[in-house]
């Protein structure tokens, strides 16, 4: 059963993606790319310099709200060589619904059918879909006529953001309804969680994982080998994932302003790791100086872990 790490704007773009792969090895099967969207009528560049940037194994993502904006984005994907493109189908931000797009498409089947039969245009192109529980019963027989190969759903409405519990009943019946391979997303924070989902579905092609990845980075890879991590050895890890993404964004960024904003909320996840204390700390941190004062505070960090922060 493949581990598959979710897309998150903001978070798991290009250099968290092979940082990640890096520090923790083999755990991940595939990463997702955020996705990419057509802003004023153009694909954002930057969108598409970090789909395109060299990383691990992964799966290039598309939000659009009709077949023209698909195109404009399919095209520009393919001609850099991209041949895996999944469409989003549940992104539940209010700003993308509101303009059709995610969740927005989804409810609406006949704009989504033109986008569906748009994928017929790109025959070197596996293509797959990520959406939630909404209207499904209307949509699982539109995916399954078209060329999307394989489907991931995310076991909540959108109206849910991303709390509350998973509908696990609900997936059950799409699981039932659907012939295409099928991937399970929601709530996994610890192998636990995954392995109530995989014992409960084992006929399930892969597992995804976003937010549990960002809040215990060692998830999969204690998944794939079967063992829990050390609160050390765990620590240890973020602490080396950490340095190689600081170092990243001290190069590509402009200035400390930058490099805090771009740096901190990842800690945001961390706080079950490093406590609440530590947590707060870092939020009030509005200097690099202070930052690092907030990183050495950590009652688990050990020398070795020091030596990026004692750098500043």
């Amino acid at each position: 059963m493949k581990i598959i790490a979710a897309p998150l704007q903001g978070y798991t773009e290009a250099p968290w993606r092979r940082f990640h792969a890096e520090v923790y090895g083999s755990g991940v099967d595939t990463y997702c790319a955020p996705f990419v969207r057509a802003e004023h009528g153009l694909i954002r560049p930057r969108d598409l310099r970090d789909t395109t940037s060299p990383t691990p194994e992964a799966t290039a993502q598309i939000i659009c709200r009709d077949a023209g904006e698909f195109r404009l984005l399919a095209d520009a994907l393919t001609r850099e060589s991209i041949t895996r493109i999944d469409l989003n189908l549940g992104c539940p931000f209010p700003p993308q619904v509101k303009h059709g797009r995610g969740a927005g498409l989804a409810a609406d089947p006949e704009r989504l059918a033109g986008v569906l039969r748009a994928m017929a245009d790109y025959p070197g192109v596996c293509f797959s879909a990520k959406m939630r529980l909404d209207h499904w019963q209307i949509n699982l027989p539109l995916l399954e006529n078209s060329p999307v190969r394989s489907l991931t759903v995310h076991a909540r409405l959108h109206t849910q953001q991303y709390s509350g519990d998973c509908r696990l009943e609900e997936f059950a019946a799409i699981a039932e309804a659907t012939r295409l391979p099928l991937t399970y997303n929601g709530n996994i924070l610890s192998p636990a969680d995954f392995n109530l989902i995989a014992d409960r579905f084992p006929f399930l092609e892969g597992i995804m994982i976003g937010r549990g990845l960002l809040a215990r980075p060692s998830l999969a890879a204690e998944i794939k080998d079967a063992r829990q991590w050390s609160a050390a050895d765990r620590m240890d890890a973020i602490f080396r994932l950490h340095d190689k993404l600081l170092a990243h964004f001290e190069t590509t960024l402009c200035g400390p302003a930058q490099i805090l904003s771009k740096i901190k909320p990842y800690w945001d996840y961390l706080e079950p790791e490093i406590g609440h204390k530590s947590a707060k700390q870092i939020r009030k941190s509005t200097t690099l100086p202070a930052y690092c004062a907030a990183l050495r505070a950590i009652p688990t960090i050990s020398g070795a872990e020091m030596r990026k922060i004692d750098g500043f």
